[in-house]
């Protein structure tokens, strides 16, 4: 996977936030996303040979799922209401497809979770093709800066920040 960064030296992060942890509609929507997004791969993978071909190339066919990596980040937002994943993570990849498909949206050096708008089998097929590409990271000093910043927030102010980057 690469990964932009500024000095390829230091270890490098991925910052994400979420709407306040007491969300349980935001919570249910996601999972329910998840759930559409492997309805949507299982009945169009086989029927597709271009899409077929597309996940071959990710050599892990039978390991994409939205789902399961939807519940570990549910799990990881609900800790703090945010979470940073080191590249190394064995979850990037699911994060990538993830962030490609709308799960999560960038603003600036972070991500924020969200449910996807117009989420399609297209949607799906190119996230599988994109998220090869380059994700944001941060240092893991920065996400750690980040981490102690948000911590110290009222979920009222980070809920309120989030929102306005989200609107942006």
């Amino acid at each position: 996977m690469n990964t932009m960064s500024h000095d390829l030296r230091e270890e490098r992060s991925i910052l994400v936030e979420g709407p306040n942890c007491e969300d349980a509609e935001f919570a249910g929507q996601w999972l329910l996303a998840a759930a559409e997004a492997d309805r949507l791969l299982r009945e169009n993978s086989s029927s597709d040979l271009t899409f077929q071909v597309s996940k071959d190339r990710l050599e892990v066919i039978d390991e994409i799922a939205f789902a399961p990596p939807a519940m570990e980040f549910l799990f990881l937002w609900l800790k703090d209401g945010f979470f940073s994943l080191d590249i190394g993570d064995a979850w990037v990849d699911d994060f990538a497809v993830m962030a490609w498909t709308g799960f999560f949206t960038r603003t600036g050096d972070r991500y924020q979770m969200t449910i996807p708008k117009d989420l399609k089998i297209e949607a799906i097929r190119n996230s599988l093709l994109e998220s090869e590409t380059l994700l944001t990271t941060m240092t893991q000093q920065e996400a750690l800066h980040w981490t102690l910043r948000l911590d110290r927030l009222p979920s009222v102010q980070r809920v309120a920040d989030r929102n306005a980057l989200l609107a942006e």
